[in-house]
């Protein structure tokens, strides 16, 4: 413990020499900076992302136009500092051999049961397995995303230790019908369409989005191919309520070629259905607002070797925002979830069971800013267990703007993760009296805006961790609550624009992750230029990692890899784009899990319409 007092002092006497430093280059006080003006709403309150005390990353909605043809993951994994996802291949991810498996700053686990993913606020996971589907999230109806880095168990409970990732879906833009459809194709016989319809009035809205995507693969029987349709709808009864109502399903196959040193020649096929439902009334008052939800998510998987599951994930949240005084939020809320399934082998014959869990949790978040320079907050959760019992969740924070173009930020929040049921009843080594994962954060950042032309952001932070689970040996009892952990790093992220013709966007990570080294860099850095110029727009884009591990404890190192990409795009007419791009222009050879290589070269050629 001393030595982690001694760390933070070092970060934050470094943190304020930092605000020093800016403070000083502002010499012109007649000059207007605005911090940040990107409003984000995953935290349950609507708040300017300067003035939020955790580390909050934003995606655009242009950079998601700008990339269909790359997952909503692979676009975070790139473009986010401290984050980053397992891939194998040009599309798709998968259900096995690690594919997918996220990390925010170290957590998530394998597979991924330490980042919680939501759609508008609703959280959505397998029940049985306890970990999100990558392959089940469009980018054709997806807004923007938000991306809370470090614990965010205060408002979301389990799932949510390392952090959530918050995709927000698309509405319309304005009055009337309108829409766009996109289509793309590609290298390896890879193509994409999607189409997305939407129509609004003063009282109701409606989005609907279909998408189809396919592709060879770079590799023998590495094939994928997935459809996907999303629709939401919403209504204003009055000034005060609105109803709204969302669902998605998804089918898709895949097969896994196996590692290069036993490849997988046979048909490993993995045949997928996900869905979900929701549905939400909103409450505005002049005092009070928030929300009252039920989601339920549901999926059917048939795997080659006989494994059939049929899995469930329910929850109802209540949540509602309190303006009791100027610039004072109280934030309280409950949620009760309920998740399970059932899973069986045809081949053998062999029944696992049937399975349920129930949490239920209950909290109080309060936020005030004092003098529109002070920004704090304060919280705690108690989230109930039926099987691990009671976990008490507090959470704090500070956010001072030194000057109008700076802001300086600290927190310290507690995260914890239930074990899934796959790891308590199924597979590989099932373990039925595993206790929960459990980590404190602590992070202090800067964020500055030079001359309304480009932004900075710095974040330091360390976490330490207690009953990791670890898989020890196959078989029954083989998972234990064995490993403790502390992660330290730096994570930085600036944009510019100049002339309207020009945007940048560079980030970079360091993450300290000590023997936990499966499918997380060491160094990850991104760099993009975009240039716009009468009809065309260019944009080229560098990513580059160093130090990956295909196992944890520094096992099996990768070659670091830099991946060179190319875009430009045309605006023919109006409302008519085509578009080139190319990625790994270098070639290179690399990989992100052990011995699945990664594609070389790969090239797209799309058109996108709207109306």
């Amino acid at each position: 413990m001393p030595n982690s007092k001694r760390y933070f002092a070092e970060i934050f006497s470094l943190t304020v020499a930092c605000a020093s430093i800016l403070a000083s280059q502002q010499s012109d006080t007649t000059k207007t900076f605005l911090l940040d003006p990107i409003v984000v709403t995953a935290t349950k309150v609507e708040i300017a992302r300067s003035l939020a005390t955790p580390s909050i990353s934003v995606i655009s909605s242009e950079a998601l136009r700008d990339e269909r043809q790359k997952s909503v993951l692979s676009l975070i994994s790139q473009r986010v500092p401290g984050v980053f996802i397992a891939e194998r291949g040009v599309m798709g991810f998968g259900v096995a051999t690690k594919a997918g498996n996220l990390s925010i700053r170290g957590v998530g686990g394998d597979p991924t049961a330490g980042v919680l993913m939501l759609i508008d606020g609703r959280p959505q996971f397998m029940g049985l397995m306890g970990h999100p589907l990558p392959d089940s999230y469009l980018m054709s109806s997806a807004e923007r995303v938000e991306i809370i880095r470090g614990p965010s168990s205060l408002l979301y409970g389990s799932n949510a230790m390392g952090g959530v990732i918050n995709v927000i879906t698309r509405r319309p833009q304005a009055p009337g019908v309108e829409g766009d459809a996109s289509a793309s194709y590609g290298t390896f016989n890879s193509s994409q369409l999607n189409a997305n319809l939407r129509y609004s009035n003063e009282q109701y809205n409606s989005v609907v989005s279909v998408s189809k995507e396919q592709t060879d693969g770079q590799r023998l029987s590495s094939e994928f191919d997935i459809s996907s349709g999303y629709a939401k709808a919403g209504m204003r009864f009055n000034e005060n309520f609105g109803l709204n109502i969302d669902g998605s399903y998804s089918h898709f196959i895949t097969d896994d070629p196996g590692p290069t040193s036993n490849p997988r020649l046979d048909s490993n096929w993995y045949n997928i259905n996900r869905g979900y439902a929701g549905a939400g009334i909103d409450n505005t008052f002049a005092r009070f607002d928030g929300s009252a939800r039920f989601i339920y998510n549901f999926g059917k998987h048939t795997i080659y070797d006989g494994f059939l599951s049929h899995d469930f994930s329910s929850a109802f949240i209540i949540y509602e925002n309190f303006h009791l005084f100027e610039q004072n939020t109280i934030t309280t809320g409950i949620d009760y979830k309920q998740y399970g399934g059932d899973a069986k082998n045809t081949k053998s014959g062999f029944n696992f069971g049937e399975f349920s869990e129930n949490q239920l949790g209950v909290y109080m978040n309060v936020q005030q800013t004092f003098s529109s320079e002070i920004t704090a907050n304060a919280g705690i959760r108690i989230d109930h267990s039926e099987q691990f019992g009671d976990e008490l969740i507090p959470q704090a924070g500070i956010s001072y703007r030194a000057l109008e173009s700076t802001s300086v930020r600290a927190s310290v929040a507690k995260g914890f993760r239930a074990p899934t049921i796959r790891e308590l009843y199924l597979f590989p080594a099932p373990t039925n009296n595993l206790k929960p994962e459990r980590m404190w954060n602590y992070e202090i950042g800067v964020t500055h805006i030079l001359d309304n032309i480009a932004s900075f952001d710095v974040t330091l932070f360390q976490s330490e961790g207690s009953n990791i689970i670890q898989l020890i040996s196959f078989g029954p009892n083989g998972y234990r609550n064995s490993g403790s952990f502390k992660f330290r790093g730096i994570e930085f992220s600036a944009r510019t624009v100049f002339d309207k013709s020009f945007r940048g966007e560079a980030s970079y990570g360091y993450t300290d992750v000590g023997n936990f080294t499966l499918s997380m860099p060491q160094h990850k850095m991104f760099i993009s230029g975009t240039y716009l110029y009468s009809l065309f727009t260019g944009t080229v884009s560098l990513q580059y990692v160093s130090k990956i591990y295909g196992a944890d404890r520094m096992v099996n190192r990768l070659p670091d890899y830099a991946l060179l990409s190319l875009r430009v795009s045309a605006d023919v007419m109006k409302n008519i784009r085509f578009s080139v791009s190319g990625e790994n222009l270098f070639d290179k050879e690399y990989q992100i899990i052990y011995q699945y290589p990664m594609p070389g070269r790969t090239f797209f050629v799309g058109a996108n319409v709207s109306f």
